[in-house]
């Protein structure tokens, strides 16, 4: 059979690694893996009466555990607070990197909750906290609210917020929820802290610093007095700052008996391959589930990783015995299920179309799936491949190197047009860092005498070239996060002290362009005096914009989906299949990977020069509503459905249209979330909504 497909806007089958369920679009099938969903949900019913649990959760490649992860995500409406956990790669920094995290998905909104749309997932606890401290106070004669209105805010919490209107009523509300809570939580300093970071982070204006300060980032002076906020000079160890995380991450959990649990969703572990990072990671779920309340931490793996890298050796016995206490396998899918899937990927293709098709499973015959699909105990993936082959098409073999940069290009697309920013996470860009510099390994005009962290900079490179009398270069990288003054100038300083003493050839400090020194005119006067030492003495200060951190980010989500092989090409004429390898990732990494700020970097260290590349330039918010005007001309047209590429090219035949690059037309298109909608696809694809 090859039956032909002209309607189709893309293909439903092909080959997609699903990735961040937060961004992916793919339709989902209820009755594929049931039963692990329905266990997973019985033991989050069960975390008040037994709380020490864990899930581990084991499945192949392509067998569903992505999908599983999304399932969990649309569960939220009646069931859960969702956390997805990239993987963690320091393993000095887990409770940090994870509660960074959490916050980051705590500040989405929830899916499956259509009458709270715009309210965020952290919106909705503090909403049922006040709502259970209304309660109490009522049982307690100590305020008077009449029956229907307490049902009506408990059916829909987040209208208490209402009451903001009159300040006053609004701050006794308040005051009687940190009384009532008072009474019920521990009175250390980390817990009235969160309680009154949980409460500013209401207001729109202090969401960006009440985030940073839960994500376990120590306060500076301006910053507590802002928020009413004690401060005092705190320990800024590694070590201080992830007993912090530690302590705000259970203080957090003790609030979830007011409204709901929480899972924490450990994706990709097969990246994690160290024994550090194994080890760490060990104990990290041991201290959740031993010390965290309401939190049900599950990991996700494939069989072999647990054999192999979670085993004895590189995990101790307690740790590995916690991890595996409740094991649940994928299963495969029978015919009715595949039937499904298949109608499913379908009806996601046609959807908006005004075309009727002969039948659901248009243009296949059903009878014809049928016969091909026989056997139970495929996975997704294998019937996503069978249907793929069952479309006619012909197959051509895939080189492995253009789908990691097809990969790494949808990733950095999806980043720029998602409504949200991801958040400047320092051990993201490191990993980024090093997976780029590490590329010089394979060159054979150096030698690397030293390449990783200290205790100083995020990155230490010493090379030795083969030719000019073997002389040595020296890079240090420095990512920046905090807006603590002492330890900016702390940090600030070890990098001069490198300059001055001759340990360095180039010192690089990078922070977030939204994060600048000082924040504010006449604000941080010692950091920007720090700051300018170290500029006159040769450093490079850099400070990252979403565009380049989108190159950075795209390329660790890139590599993170080889390890766990989801991601595959078409190996022959035939339409099978096979994973990407490692060695992909770095034919990729050094001969297309583009990044114009990394470039400078690395020519400055390499040769002592750098180029400097003019910005493209901006758009104003007037030309984006006339770009978005027309975008939506020929998105209102057929086939309904478009890549970035294709609309360019329709805007470029429009006359008074002007030049616009990618870049600028995902950032316009996420400026306008509320018209257009996209699905994170390869290449990702744009329709009306």
């Amino acid at each position: 059979m090859k039956p032909k497909s002209p309607d189709l806007p893309f293909d439903p089958f092909a080959a997609r690694a699903v990735g961040d369920p937060w961004r992916s679009p793919e339709p989902d099938i209820a009755t594929v893996n049931a039963q692990p969903f329905e266990s997973i949900i019985k033991l989050l019913g069960q975390i008040h009466k037994t709380p020490n649990l864990s899930a581990l959760v084991l499945g192949e490649a392509g067998s569903g555990k992505s999908h599983l992860i999304k399932r969990l995500m649309t569960a939220q409406g009646n069931k859960l607070i969702f956390v997805y956990v990239h993987p963690m790669k320091n393993p000095v920094t887990m409770f940090s990197n994870l509660l960074e995290r959490v916050m980051t998905n705590l500040d989405c909104s929830p899916m499956g909750l259509d009458a709270f749309f715009g309210c965020t997932q952290l919106d909705l606890i503090v909403a049922n906290v006040i709502i259970a401290a209304l309660e109490e106070n009522l049982k307690g004669g100590q305020v008077k609210i009449p029956p229907h209105s307490l049902k009506a805010l408990k059916a829909n919490p987040v209208k208490i917020f209402q009451q903001q209107k009159n300040m006053a009523k609004w701050a006794k509300i308040l005051s009687k929820t940190e009384e009532f809570l008072a009474s019920k939580l521990p009175k250390d300093l980390i817990s009235k802290m969160v309680l009154k970071l949980l409460f500013h982070y209401l207001d729109d204006s202090k969401r960006t610093i009440v985030q940073y300060l839960l994500s376990g980032y120590p306060p500076d002076e301006d910053d507590a007095k802002a928020l009413g906020i004690r401060f005092h000079e705190i320990d800024l160890t590694i070590e201080a700052q992830e007993e912090r995380s530690k302590q705000i991450l259970k203080a957090i959990g003790r609030l979830l008996r007011f409204y709901r649990p929480m899972i924490l969703c450990f994706d990709q572990l097969e990246n994690l391959d160290t024994t550090a990072l194994i080890s760490s990671f060990g104990k990290l779920i041991s201290e959740i589930v031993n010390e965290v309340d309401n939190i049900l931490p599950i990991a996700f793996m494939r069989p072999d990783t647990l054999e192999s890298g979670f085993s004895e050796e590189n995990l101790d016995k307690a740790a590995r015995d916690r991890l595996t206490s409740e094991v649940i396998p994928l299963q495969g899918c029978n015919l009715e299920q595949a039937l499904d899937i298949i109608k499913a990927r379908l009806n996601w293709a046609f959807e908006g179309s005004s075309q009727a098709r002969p039948n659901p499973f248009y243009p296949f015959q059903e009878e014809v799936l049928r016969t091909e699909i026989l056997k139970d105990g495929n996975t997704p993936r294998m019937v996503l491949t069978t249907a793929s082959k069952l479309m006619g098409h012909k197959f051509v073999p895939e080189d492995p190197v253009a789908i990691v940069k097809k990969c790494f290009h949808a990733e950095r697309e999806q980043l720029l047009a998602a409504p949200n920013k991801e958040p400047f996470a320092k051990d993201t860009i490191v990993e980024a860092l090093h997976l780029y510099f590490g590329k010089l390994k394979n060159n054979l005009e150096y030698e690397i005498i030293h390449f990783g962290q200290d205790k100083n900079v995020d990155l230490r490179l010493e090379i030795k070239r083969l030719k000019n009398k073997a002389e040595k270069r020296k890079l240090d990288i420095a990512v920046e996060t905090s807006s603590h003054g002492k330890t900016l100038i702390k940090n600030l300083g070890n990098l001069i002290t490198r300059i001055q003493t001759g340990n360095t050839d180039v010192a690089v400090f990078l922070r977030d362009a939204d994060s600048p020194i000082p924040p504010a005119p006449n604000k941080m006067p010692k950091t920007v005096e720090q700051l300018k030492i170290f500029e006159d003495c040769g450093g490079t200060k850099l400070y990252v914009d979403y565009s380049q951190l989108a190159d950075l980010y795209a390329l660790v989500y890139t590599r993170n989906k080889i390890p766990p092989g989801d991601l595959s090409y078409v190996s022959n004429d035939r339409g099978d299949r096979k994973v990407v390898s490692m060695e992909d990732f770095a034919s990729f990494l050094t001969a297309h990977y583009k990044s114009s700020f990394l470039a400078n970097i690395e020519k400055k260290f390499l040769t002592g020069k750098t180029s400097r590349s003019k910005p493209p330039p901006g758009i104003t918010p007037e030309q984006g509503g006339e770009i978005v005007s027309r975008i939506i001309e020929v998105l209102d047209r057929p086939p309904y459905k478009f890549k970035l590429e294709q609309i360019a090219s329709h805007l470029q035949k429009q006359k008074g249209a002007g030049q616009i690059t990618l870049d600028q037309l995902a950032v316009v298109i996420s400026q306008h979330n509320n018209v257009i909608g996209y699905y994170a696809v390869t290449p990702p694809i744009y329709f009306l909504k």
